[in-house]
């Protein structure tokens, strides 16, 4: 007997609370929908929600403008969003049998103007294109993106495109992950492959720190890596190729007693353009001490600008001014650690760094900000390397004017910025 009712407490309550769970799925749903929609670069609304016993129903319309004189006959362009949901607590649709909140099937329609004119290639990406979530208990959520190969053909042009798989979470404590690869694609011309992209991974781990998930406001921590495997673009003969091999982008952002610290990077083992041949390509790039503060500040006004009046944004632009001496104050740092590659005749190679010095720094002066920068920039580069960059015929005289120092088979530069004094190679450079 024990075993019966316990039985049938079970079915009552796979019966019961899909009614229940699709409340406050319908509560979820609505509220990321709400936040998504206060950025102003685009409108996103829901249109219809049909909720239903067992499963819901909703449609949203994703409304982006592309100008706004009225000169246009596309003044924007409008995707439309359907979600089926299925009820928990038991779920079946998006990642096999499992408990939690709904499964959401997403059916993504592009804008009407491109389908009219391209039914046939808008109808191959809408079957090869598959997003699936499911939602938690705790209203985390799990994203599932496929992407089948599918081929398009435009004019003499086929694009093939390959497979693509990507997983997202985003947790209602604001940890945002993003896991995936995409194998590529290459567009062929006449029988020949004119563009080539291969291999590309993204793996991204982030943790919300300030505002709200989906909120233009949402300021968040973590790093991030994408990696190329090759990069192609075939011209009409070998010496007008341009080839990438083994990309790699990272970037970083940390936080330290309320500033923030951006670390980026972009590698390339190896690089061919314009028949020269050039190897281990290096970008580091460094943004320390950002007060948050300040700058969240400066994303506010910003935001707001594109809703008001010509006016009021002469008045808000007078608010950014006034912010900018504040954002200086803790002193922030660019930089490039590094920036250089190695040719066949040597390596270039730059470097630089930008601060302020907040001592010679006056929030209520916004002139004082050139007193309180201090800049350093040198690089040096073999001279035949920039014959090969075309500029040869006017090396003598940047040489000349000592823009550039001639060393043995190496050209130089170094430039300071201090107390308002420009100096390049040792020589003031009038201001204004």
């Amino acid at each position: 007997m024990k075993k019966l009712i316990g039985f049938l407490a079970i079915v009552v309550m796979v019966l019961i609370t899909p009614y229940f769970i699709g409340q406050n799925v319908e509560t979820k749903v609505r509220a990321i929908y709400s936040q998504l929609d206060q950025n102003p670069g685009f409108d996103i609304v829901i249109s219809d929600y049909h909720r239903g016993w067992f499963s819901s129903t909703a449609k949203a319309t994703l409304t982006v403008p592309i100008v706004e004189d009225g000169s246009s006959l596309m003044p924007s362009l409008t995707f439309t969003i359907k979600q089926t949901m299925q009820h928990g607590p038991v779920l079946l649709q998006t990642a096999g049998l499992g408990f939690g909140l709904t499964d959401i099937n997403y059916d993504i329609s592009l804008p009407s103007e491109l389908s009219q004119q391209m039914p046939n290639e808008i109808a191959t990406i809408k079957d090869a294109l598959h997003i699936n979530a499911r939602m938690a208990f705790n209203g985390d959520l799990h994203t599932k993106t496929r992407l089948n190969d599918f081929q398009l053909a435009i004019d003499n042009s086929q694009v093939n495109v390959k497979s693509a798989n990507f997983d997202s979470t985003i947790t209602m404590a604001g940890e945002i992950t993003v896991d995936g690869s995409w194998q590529g694609l290459t567009i062929v011309e006449d029988e020949q492959t004119v563009v080539e992209i291969a291999g590309m991974s993204i793996n991204s781990k982030q943790q919300l720190i300030r505002g709200e998930l989906f909120s233009p406001m949402a300021l968040s921590i973590g790093d991030m890596k994408v990696t190329i495997a090759s990069f192609k673009v075939n011209g009409p003969t070998p010496g007008n190729n341009f080839v990438v091999n083994n990309i790699n982008m990272s970037g970083a952002v940390q936080e330290h007693n309320q500033l923030l610290a951006i670390d980026m990077q972009f590698n390339a083992e190896n690089i061919s353009a314009a028949g020269q041949d050039y190897t281990d390509f290096n970008y580091h790039a460094v943004l320390d001490n950002l007060d948050i503060e300040v700058f969240q500040q400066i994303q506010t006004t910003l935001l707001k600008l594109q809703q008001l009046s010509e006016q009021q944004q002469m008045v808000a632009m007078m608010d950014l001014q006034a912010l900018l001496p504040k954002l200086l104050d803790k002193g922030p740092t660019l930089k490039i650690e590094q920036l250089g590659v190695n040719t066949s005749d040597g390596a270039i190679k730059t470097k630089m760094t930008v601060m302020f010095d907040s001592n010679n720094l006056d929030p209520n002066n916004p002139m004082s900000m050139i007193l309180a920068l201090d800049a350093d920039a040198q690089g040096h580069a073999p001279e035949a390397a920039l014959q090969h960059f075309g500029i040869g015929t006017h090396l003598e005289e940047l040489i000349s004017q000592k823009v550039l120092i001639r060393g043995e088979n190496n050209l130089s530069f170094k430039f300071t910025f201090k107390n308002g004094t420009a100096l390049l190679n040792g020589t003031a450079i009038p201001l204004g």
